[in-house]
C-alpha cells in the first residue's frame, strides 16, 4: 500500500507552502500566524489523539475564559494543561501573554524560556523578543530577534526586530527592517504604525501623519493608528481633534493604555475633569504596573485628592 501511494508523489500533509500578502494578513488578523508547533521525528503513545481529547477541551475551555475576561481562572487552567503537557506550545504562548497582561512581566518570559526548551517554535522566539524588549534586556532580545528574521522573516519576525531597533535608538536600521516588512505586504498596519511612531518620535509630523492615515485606510479599525493621529494632532496644537482620536482608539481597544493615559490626562487639563475621571479609574485600575507603575501612582493619587 506505501508503494502504491508512494507512486503519486504528494506531498507530506501540513508541507508548508507561500501565502500571498492578503491572505497572510488575514490569517494574522485571527491569530493563526507563527503559532504552529515543530514537527517531530516520532511520535509516541502519548502524541495520539484518543488521549488528548481533554487537554484539548481545556485548551478550549481556557480560551473562553480569556474572551469572558476571566483572566486568572485562565492562567490556572494553562498551567494545569503544561503540567501535563510541558511542550504544549499553544498553552505557552496564551499563558505567558496571560502573565503579561496582568503585569507578571518575570512569569511571562520564564514560562516562553520553558516552553521554548522544551518545544522550539518561531513564534515564540518571537513573543520572548519581544517581552525582554519590554522589560529592557536589549541584548538577549536583538539576539533572539536577529535570528528569528534571518531564519523565518515573517511580517511578525520583522515587525518584532524593527520595534527592537527603534527601543534601542537605532532608528535608520529600524526603519531598514520595516521597509524589509513592507516588500512582503506594502499595506500592512502595522508595519505603517511603527514606521509612523519612529518619525512622530523624532518630530517629523508630516511623515509621522501620512503613515497612521495609511494604516487607517489599510485598517479603518487600527486602534493605534487613531492614537497616533491622535498625538500628531496635539504635537499640532490641536488638542480637540487629539481628544477625538484617543477615544476612538481606546473604544477599539480598551487596553490601548497609552491611548487612555493621554486621553484622561488631556480631558482634566482641558477642565473637563469629571469626563476624564472615568477613563482615569479605568487606567488606573487596570494598566500593567510592570510597565505603568510610576504613571498608576500619580493617577490615583490625583484621583484621591478629587473625590
Amino acid at each position: 500500500m506505501a508503494a502504491r501511494l508512494g507512486a503519486f508523489h504528494a506531498p507530506l500533509p501540513g508541507a508548508p507552502a507561500a501565502e500571498t500578502a492578503d491572505v497572510a494578513r488575514r490569517l494574522q488578523a485571527l491569530g493563526y500566524v507563527s503559532g504552529g508547533a515543530a514537527a517531530k521525528a516520532q511520535y509516541t503513545e502519548a502524541d495520539d489523539p484518543k488521549h488528548l481529547v481533554d487537554i484539548d477541551q481545556k485548551m478550549h475551555d481556557a480560551v473562553a475564559l480569556d474572551e469572558d475576561g476571566r483572566t486568572q481562572e485562565a492562567i490556572a487552567l494553562y498551567r494545569e494543561i503544561l503540567s501535563r503537557r510541558r511542550d504544549m506550545m499553544a498553552a505557552a504562548r496564551h499563558l505567558a501573554f496571560d502573565y503579561w497582561r496582568v503585569g507578571s512581566m518575570a512569569d511571562a518570559i520564564s514560562t516562553l524560556r520553558v516552553a521554548m526548551a522544551a518545544a522550539p517554535t518561531a513564534g515564540a522566539q518571537i513573543q520572548l523578543g519581544t517581552y525582554l524588549v519590554e522589560a529592557g534586556n536589549a541584548r538577549e532580545a536583538l539576539a533572539l530577534l536577529e535570528t528569528a528574521a534571518k531564519t523565518e522573516p515573517t511580517l511578525d519576525a520583522l515587525n518584532a526586530l524593527g520595534i527592537a531597533y527603534a527601543r534601542n535608538g537605532r532608528d535608520r536600521e529600524a526603519l531598514d527592517v520595516f521597509a524589509r516588512s513592507l516588500t512582503i505586504d506594502p499595506d500592512n498596519p502595522m508595519t505603517h504604525e511603527n514606521i509612523g511612531a519612529i518619525h512622530l518620535d523624532a518630530g517629523r509630523l508630516d511623515a509621522a501623519r501620512a503613515e497612521f492615515e495609511h494604516a487607517l485606510r489599510a485598517n479603518p479599525a487600527s486602534a493605534q493608528g487613531h492614537a497616533g493621529l491622535a498625538t500628531v494632532a496635539f504635537k499640532s496644537g490641536d488638542r480637540a481633534t487629539a481628544i477625538v482620536r484617543w477615544k476612538r482608539a481606546v473604544a477599539l481597544d480598551p487596553t490601548n493604555w497609552d491611548a487612555l493615559y493621554d486621553l484622561g490626562v488631556q480631558l482634566a487639563r482641558a477642565g473637563r475633569v469629571a469626563e476624564a475621571r472615568p477613563y482615569l479609574e479605568r487606567f488606573a485600575a487596570n494598566a500593567p504596573p510592570a510597565q505603568y507603575a510610576r504613571d498608576i501612582q500619580e493617577i490615583s493619587a490625583e484621583l484621591a485628592k478629587r473625590r
